[in-house]
């Protein structure tokens, strides 16, 4: 499944956060934290699904978007299987 998320520079690290579900990972490279994020998601919805949760938790709140927005992040859609 494609999922939308914003990336963006923090400190010697970067930082993805998923825009329509509330989840972010950090790694040492663009790279590292797209696939962090892909591969932590995925995971995630597998245990949720697992244990008989209906869903993730919703859209992280809008503040943060516009915090990391604001610090230059970058908008990308990233392949998740899940």
């Amino acid at each position: 499944m494609k999922v939308k998320a914003i990336i963006v520079p923090d400190g010697n690290y970067w930082y993805v956060q998923g825009i329509s579900e509330d989840y972010g990972v950090q790694g040492d490279s663009q790279e590292e934290a797209k696939e962090y994020f892909c591969r932590g998601l995925a995971s995630t919805i597998k245990l949720r699904k697992e244990r008989n949760f209906q869903a993730l938790s919703g859209p992280p709140p809008p503040e943060l978007l516009v915090e990391l927005n604001l610090e230059g992040g970058q908008e990308i859609e990233l392949e998740v299987d899940a």
